[in-house]
C-alpha cells in the first residue's frame, strides 16, 4: 500500500529508501523470475521519475544480495566502514551500485529515539538523502541520472574481502 501511494502521490518525492530484503540471489535473472511483482513495482516506481534504493544485506558475501537489492532497476547498495572500507557484513554482487557508510551510524529507532546501528539500512538511508539533495540540485534528474551522479563523485572503494575460493575481489 505504501508503494502504491508513492506512485498514485502528486508530492514531490525523490527515493523510495528500502531497507529491507528476502532470498539470497547471485544473479539478477533469477532475482527477476523470483520477485516479478517487486520487479514491476520498482519499474513503476522509477518510470515515475523516483529513485528505488534498496539495501544489498547483511549477510558476508561476494556473489549475492537480497531482493529487492537484485532487481535492475533498482539502486543496491552496500555498506563501508568509516575509514572507506568494504564493511564485513555486506553482501556484494557485480550489480551493487554503490557503497556508503554503514557502521555505527545514528539512525532512527522504536520508541521515537536514535540509536547507533550497523548495516546496509544505514547506508541505503544514507544514499536516499543524497538523492533528495541532487533532486534540489538537478530538478527533473532521472533516477539514473542520480545513480551515475554519485557513483562519478563518490569515493572508489575495492573489496579485498576474500571469497570461499581464496580469491580476493
Amino acid at each position: 500500500k505504501a508503494y502504491d501511494w508513492v506512485i498514485g502521490s502528486s508530492d514531490r518525492i525523490a527515493a523510495v529508501n528500502a531497507s529491507y530484503g528476502a532470498g539470497t540471489y547471485t544473479s539478477t535473472s533469477a532475482c527477476v523470475e523470483d520477485n516479478m511483482f517487486d520487479d514491476e513495482l520498482v519499474g513503476r516506481i522509477t518510470r515515475k521519475g523516483i529513485s528505488f534504493v534498496a539495501a544489498s544485506g547483511n549477510t558476508p558475501g561476494l556473489n549475492f544480495t537480497s531482493s529487492p537489492a537484485c532487481i535492475p532497476e533498482a539502486i543496491a547498495v552496500g555498506s563501508t566502514t568509516n575509514s572507506d572500507t568494504m564493511a564485513f557484513h555486506t553482501s556484494m554482487a557485480e550489480w551493487v551500485d554503490l557503497l556508503a557508510p554503514g557502521e555505527m551510524v545514528i539512525t532512527t529507532f522504536p520508541g521515537e529515539t536514535y540509536a547507533w546501528g550497523t548495516g546496509t539500512s544505514g547506508s541505503t538511508a544514507l544514499v536516499s538523502g543524497s538523492i533528495q539533495v541532487q533532486k534540489d540540485i538537478y530538478e527533473g534528474g532521472s533516477p539514473a541520472f542520480m545513480k551515475q551522479n554519485l557513483i562519478d563523485t563518490g569515493v572508489k572503494v575495492e573489496d579485498h574481502r576474500t571469497n570461499p575460493e581464496g580469491r580476493s575481489t
